[in-house]
């Protein structure tokens, strides 16, 4: 196996092209012996003689001919090559696929995705929700690229991001409801009340609600839209994170991510008729941005958390 340089090879390409060692030195700014050196050089890596001596000039040999050939593949790929990784490094492209449960931080996630997009229209975004079990597993399996994770979560095994803001727990009422006007809501003001959990637990909500068995718990629900509904349709009150049920599901499309294909039904049923009331004691939910410390991002998923990195800087 031997070692080419490119220029030794750009050199033979040159001879073949102006056919004289004279007329290469011009073309290069040397010397005549700098390029017979060159094309010395060239014969020694490669093991054959590509010039013969012709009366008081010379000519290319077969292999030189064949080497000439193969080298303008070779340079072309070369420059090909550059070339792509130069788009790659200043116009990526690709889908970057995040997975985690319902936060605001998802919302403040999007306002990324769309500075993403502003600067490169290449990088697309995919986004679902789900369970932090779900959410790690995809991620470990590398279906996902991120993974919006509870700070609470044992999160040692990823590189994380911390995100800015907080998710307060609280009742999900009607406006109807005796509970409507409260600042706050104790444990003891849902003891004989229909409630609907959420089908993924919560520690922090586990230590508030104490024994689910001394509470009349009704049903669970997937999603905030879930609980929504529920809750208006009668069915219960719902313990819910206030942002799963109060931003919207169109928090992509305002942050300027993109215009999106829809149901009606799953961004026009709003929260009209609702209230959040804050339950008394339990802290917010923070959360972390996770990806893997083995996989390779790609320059599209490198670009997300540079951007993301900057745009919490500042918040902070």
């Amino acid at each position: 196996m031997f070692v080419v340089r490119l220029e030794l090879l750009e050199t033979l390409g040159l001879y073949s092209r102006l056919g004289t060692m004279d007329a290469v030195a011009r073309e290069c700014g040397c010397t005549t012996a700098a390029v017979v050196k060159r094309i010395q050089l060239l014969e020694e890596e490669v093991g054959y003689r590509l010039t013969r001596r012709v009366g008081r000039g010379s000519e290319l040999t077969e292999a030189g001919w064949h080497l000439v050939e193969r080298s303008f593949q070779i340079l072309a790929l070369v420059d090909k090559t550059v070339s792509e990784i130069k788009d790659a490094v200043d116009d990526p492209r690709g889908r970057v696929v995040i997975v985690g449960r319902e936060s605001s931080a998802l919302d403040r996630l999007a306002m990324v995705m769309g500075q993403v997009r502003q600067r490169f229209a290449g990088v697309s975004f995919q986004v679902v929700a789900c369970g932090r079990e779900q959410a790690a597993r995809m991620l470990g399996e590398g279906r996902a690229s991120f993974a919006v994770l509870d700070a609470s979560w044992d999160c040692a095994s990823w590189e994380t991001l911390s995100l800015p803001g907080e998710d307060r727990w609280g009742l999900l009422t009607r406006s109807d409801s005796d509970l409507a006007g409260r600042e706050s809501v104790r444990r003891a003001d849902i003891a004989r009340r229909a409630l609907l959990l959420p089908g993924e637990g919560s520690r922090e909500l586990g230590y508030w609600l104490g024994k689910e068995s001394q509470l009349d718990v009704v049903g669970w629900y997937g999603t905030g839209r879930q609980a929504g509904g529920l809750v208006r349709a009668g069915v219960g009150e719902a313990i819910v994170l206030e942002s799963t049920v109060m931003s919207g599901d169109e928090g992509l499309v305002r942050a300027g991510v993109g215009e999106a294909i829809v149901l009606e039904s799953t961004v026009m049923s709003g929260d009209e008729g609702l209230v959040f009331v804050p339950l008394d004691w339990l802290v917010g939910v923070r959360c972390v941005l996770a990806w893997s410390r083995q996989a390779r991002l790609g320059r599209a998923g490198e670009v997300f958390v540079e951007t993301a990195r900057a745009a919490f800087r500042m918040v902070d």
